[in-house]
């Protein structure tokens, strides 16, 4: 009998891989029933609940128009009104269907969020980055960050004080810690 030297190595159990199914299908078919389509299509059209989600995501970051509203933006202001369009996107009730797909997401498939960190947001915020810069892809991905903060404590956990700030309190707390991200000095 062969047995696992680590946790990587480890199979799931019987019981594990049956709940990951429970959990599925009954995520699947309620997807399915609030679509109004048969579950198997979710399947079809999108792989998994994981290409669905990307595929929501992708689709309210392209709603924002994002990469046209800061392509004409000045480089000292990208800061605040990356802000703004994080604010505009993920607070607004009717992205409250996203955002339930998201805390899912974040429960059962981190791996999914580095994906669409890498290929939506981050991706996104390279194209308005001025070309002289140098870390680009670093300071995207750092501003990602700040802004993933941003949506999951204050639109997915409502934490405390920061859920009742409004949209320009946000941006002038985080908006300077965003534009130093995108165009000052990093240290590195």
């Amino acid at each position: 009998m062969a047995y696992a030297t680590s946790e990587s190595d480890a199979q799931p159990t019987k019981g594990e891989r049956t709940r990951a199914a429970i959990v599925d299908a009954v995520t699947v078919r309620e997807i399915g029933a609030a679509a109004g389509v048969n579950p198997g299509l979710i399947h079809h059209y999108f792989g998994s609940k994981e290409g669905l989600f990307t595929a929501v995501v992708q689709r309210s970051v392209q709603a924002t128009d994002a990469g046209e509203r800061l392509a004409g933006v000045p480089a000292e202001e990208l800061g605040a009104q990356l802000v703004r369009l994080a604010e505009a996107a993920w607070g607004a009730p009717e992205q409250a269907g996203w955002m339930s797909m998201l805390r899912r997401a974040v429960a059962e498939s981190p791996e999914r969020l580095r994906d669409i960190g890498e290929k939506v947001s981050t991706a996104a915020l390279v194209s308005v980055l001025p070309a002289e810069l140098d870390h680009r892809d670093l300071r995207a991905q750092l501003a990602a960050s700040q802004l993933a903060g941003l949506v999951l404590l204050r639109h997915v956990a409502g934490v405390g004080v920061f859920a009742q700030l409004d949209t320009e309190e946000v941006v002038a707390l985080i908006g300077p810690t965003v534009q130093r991200y995108l165009t000052g000095e990093l240290g590195v």
